[in-house]
């Protein structure tokens, strides 16, 4: 495993690049966890700060676009669940993940199929 530096990332790790390689990564958005700025996630959580920039409801997901230093993530969660309820747009927030559902690809080339 190695580290990645992403802009205002904390704790980020992955498998299977070199350490100093360029990559892209790819994090499923049923994956994203969403909780207020300065909430306490779970410990070797990966998180990255930003802001709500939209909510919106696709049949039975809610899903939350949050813009933040390395770019819009998409956050999906069942409706079902009240986990994403409450929060507002230009709410300041931090989107988290577990390390182990990150995929990463060599930069600049097509995800693999399966990966």
């Amino acid at each position: 495993a190695c580290g990645v530096a992403l802009s205002g990332a904390r704790g980020a790790a992955m498998q299977g690049e070199p350490e100093g390689a360029a990559v892209e990564l790819m994090l499923r958005p049923h994956r994203l966890r969403l909780r207020r700025a300065g909430g306490a996630g779970a410990q070797g959580e990966a998180s990255l700060p930003g802001r709500v920039r939209s909510l919106s409801y696709v049949g039975d997901v809610a899903q939350v676009e949050v813009e933040t230093a390395a770019g819009r993530l998409v956050v999906e969660r069942g409706t079902d669940g009240g986990d994403w309820r409450g929060f507002a747009e230009g709410e300041a927030v931090e989107v988290s993940w577990s390390p182990a559902g990150v995929r990463a690809f060599p930069a600049g080339q097509p995800a693999r199929a399966g990966a």
